[in-house]
Parts: structure tokens; C-alpha cells; sequence
């Protein structure tokens, strides 16, 4: 079941980084959450929190051709941005 769940996350890393939308609403949405409850117990301030991952989507986003990470390492590196940020 693992190794389904990671040739799926796979094919939606490599189709995010060729520049689909829907498969970056996909990453999005699986680790916003997980970034948010992370972020507030680094910051009080929600709405900073708020921005600071909003900053960091735009990033990867503008960046997703030039990151060489790979997707099983993604949510490590949102999680360091946050906190960076």
C-alpha cells in the first residue's frame, strides 16, 4: 500500500513541477494543515503564521523547476521554511 501511496505522490510531484495547478492545490492541501498547527506553536500570531505559508507556497511554486528535493522530502522542507520564516 506504501509504494502505491508513493508512486502517486510521484506522479502529482512531477506533474507540480512541469507546472500543474490542480497538482499543486493537491500538495497544498495535503500538508497546509500539518504546516498551520506546526507554525502556531512557533508563533502565536495566526495571521503571521497565515502569511508566512502563503510566502512559502508562492516560493515553491515560482521555484518548483529549480527544487531538488524530492517529494518524499517536501513536507521537511516546508517545515524548515515555516520555521526559517
Amino acid at each position: 500500500m506504501a509504494e502505491k501511496d508513493n508512486s502517486l505522490l510521484q506522479v502529482i510531484w512531477d506533474e507540480f513541477v512541469s507546472g500543474d495547478k490542480e497538482a499543486f492545490a493537491t500538495l497544498y492541501n495535503l500538508h497546509v494543515e500539518a504546516l498551520f498547527r506546526y507554525g502556531t506553536k512557533l508563533c502565536c500570531d495566526r495571521e503571521m503564521v497565515k502569511d508566512a505559508l502563503q510566502e512559502i507556497f508562492i516560493d515553491v511554486f515560482l521555484n518548483r523547476s529549480r527544487m531538488k528535493i524530492t517529494p518524499g522530502h517536501f513536507r521537511y522542507y516546508l517545515l524548515l521554511a515555516l520555521k526559517r520564516n
